[in-house]
């Protein structure tokens, strides 16, 4: 059962003590003036266990040696370079590897670009959708949700969380949604992007009805790709080289996009919403002009949609902002940006602490229009999650 934590004091949040640096209270930063003028809202931050002794405790007694042997237990992707998967400073002071230690966290992240609200989605966690054994990944998704709840969220007040599933059993994926769903501070479900087939398909309505439901958007995070029981990274086979692999992660999204489409899920689900972490942004319009003209040319293939592709993506789907395509004109991505309305689907995130990772302060061309900023620094993200955050907020 998992541990129902009621939010604190703005001042202090205390959490079980760790030998990892973060002490027992962690103290909110003072009150300043934000610098843009209003505080961020970052909807990719990605958070982790230090090691496996901190999931051990809520892991079946069946599953703990392996998982502390074992690990995660999926294939690792052999798209490696020079580059890494982190920032090279973002290993805190005490050794903790990066996004472990919150009090770090808060250090280089949060205090710094006036950070309001941090969505936790994982980092190490979202391979689970890569296990052949379903069940070892549903247990890994409930001891991560149970940690994040318990161990990590108490840690600072601006902290929120991901709540994970293993989407190659639905129905065990929907339970845990309903388990856990509700607690305050648990805003969307995320999945990895790698998968075996489409995301869109009706085998998967279970997760989106509980997700509904409880009006939490899915999630969909990349970087498993071609991993263990995954379909190959291209529609072409294996890459050689990270940057072909890393270049390529939109044509994944562009398949799952074209699925909840093309099976209507938002008709079976019109309280969905779907978030696209980390997945670029300006393919979305060729891709949906694309869409609506065969639908056009094709529809009686598709009875069960009333409206164009594009309607359904613009009233359900949202994109974050990192990694964003960024030609040499900005004039031209914000050519590409009006397109898809970006003011509204498009959602700040920093990708912390990844070696990509955007500086809140600059990840936009100076001259993108003043309102699309405050828009995507942080409007949008609290429509989008309105419900509890008006709740977290009125405490």
């Amino acid at each position: 059962m998992v541990t129902t934590i009621s939010t604190p004091p703005a001042t202090t949040t205390h959490g079980r003590p760790h030998d990892d640096g973060t002490p027992k209270a962690v103290v909110a930063p003072p009150v300043r003036r934000p610098r843009l003028g209003y505080p961020l809202f970052d909807v990719d931050v990605h958070t982790s266990f230090r090691r496996a002794d901190d999931l051990l405790p809520y892991l079946p007694e069946r599953y703990k040696r392996r998982f502390k042997e074992a690990g995660v237990g999926d294939s690792s992707a052999t798209f490696l370079s020079g580059a890494g998967g982190n920032r090279d400073d973002a290993t805190a002071p005490d050794g903790s590897p990066p996004g472990t230690n919150a009090a770090f966290v808060a250090e280089q992240l949060l205090d710094p670009y006036d950070i309001e609200w941090a969505i936790c989605t994982g980092n190490g966690i979202l391979g689970l959708g890569t296990i052949p054994d379903a069940d070892y990944a549903a247990a890994l998704a409930r001891a991560h949700n149970e940690w994040t709840i318990n161990d990590w969220l108490p840690r600072d007040p601006r902290l929120l969380g991901a709540l994970v599933v293993a989407q190659q059993d639905p129905l065990q994926a929907a339970a845990e949604i309903e388990r856990v769903g509700s607690h305050p501070r648990i805003m969307e479900v995320v999945v990895s992007s790698g998968n075996t087939v489409p995301l869109g398909q009706r085998r998967y309505d279970p997760m989106y009805a509980a997700c509904a439901a409880l009006g939490l958007p899915f999630a969909i995070h990349p970087g498993t790709e071609g991993r263990s029981i995954t379909t190959p990274p291209t529609s072409v086979g294996y890459p050689a080289r990270r940057v072909e692999w890393h270049t390529n992660l939109s044509l994944n999204y562009m398949a799952h996009v074209t699925s909840f489409m093309c099976e209507g899920t938002f008709e079976r689900h019109p309280d969905l919403r779907l978030i696209l972490l980390e997945g670029g942004v300006s393919w979305v319009p060729p891709l949906l002009w694309r869409l609506d003209a065969d639908w056009k040319l094709l529809r009686a293939d598709l009875p069960h949609l009333k409206e164009p592709p594009s309607a359904y993506f613009r009233r359900h789907c949202y994109l974050s902002s990192q990694p964003i395509e960024e030609p040499d004109d900005p004039a031209d991505m914000f050519a590409i940006w009006e397109l898809l309305d970006a003011e509204h689907r498009v959602l700040f995130s920093s990708d912390y602490p990844h070696w990509d990772f955007d500086d809140p302060y600059a990840a936009f061309p100076r001259s993108m229009p003043t309102a699309w900023k405050r828009r995507i620094y942080r409007e949008n993200a609290r429509e989008l999650f309105a419900a509890k955050l008006s709740a977290l907020e009125a405490r």
